[in-house]
């Protein structure tokens, strides 16, 4: 039998070496000026989503930032301090 996509997946992931640390800068946005601009649950998904990089790969939890509903003015400070 064919090995399945999570078998296939998790000797992907061990076989790679991590090399040096990774950031990630997740951004939640659920509030948009044109009210036809809706997401079901994005700030759900950015924290979804620094569960899986910080389970499966080589991030580190404090290397993961979020920003939810973020200004243009948080968004460049976080990258400047990153």
């Amino acid at each position: 039998a064919s090995p399945s996509r999570s078998e296939i997946n998790t000797e992907a992931n061990a076989a790679v070496k991590p090399l040096g640390k990774y950031y990630a800068l997740l951004i939640g946005v659920s509030r948009y000026q044109d009210p036809s601009l809706t997401l079901a649950n994005p700030v759900n998904d950015v924290a979804r989503l620094q569960e899986i990089l910080v389970s499966r790969y080589a991030f580190e939890k404090t290397n993961v930032t979020i920003l939810t509903n973020p200004t243009r003015r948080d968004i460049l400070s976080e990258l400047i301090r990153m």
